[in-house]
């Protein structure tokens, strides 16, 4: 799986522009598996400093950031439950002021 992301990595900078993205923040809800992990990895991958958010699974979350990182790109991985308004308005708040804004939200975590 590893190899696959690597190969992932370089053919989305071969169809795109590679800082097509730079200087841009992205946060992505659900960052850290699945399809946002697919996401996260792409958008940094295209120069983006990519925010991986995620509610419980802090080694997933860790995985994705490594995986950014290994390959050149920047990401954090950040905790909140997205179904919980106080915490996510206080995390975006903080993200905001840490990063000088959010520029793209993919807002990819489900829940019910």
């Amino acid at each position: 799986m590893e190899n696959q992301n690597i190969n992932v990595t370089e053919e989305i900078r071969s169809l795109y522009a590679p800082n097509l993205f730079q200087n841009k923040v992205v946060l992505v809800t659900g960052g850290s598996r699945g399809i946002g992990r697919a996401v996260s990895i792409s958008f940094a991958a295209l120069g983006a400093k990519v925010i991986v958010n995620y509610m419980g699974n802090a080694s997933a979350a860790k995985s994705t950031v490594e995986e950014i990182e290994k390959n050149n790109g920047q990401a954090i991985a950040v905790q909140f439950d997205v179904s919980q308004f106080n915490a996510t308005q206080e995390a975006i708040k903080s993200l905001e002021k840490e990063h000088g804004g959010i520029d793209i939200l993919i807002n990819n975590a489900g829940i019910s």
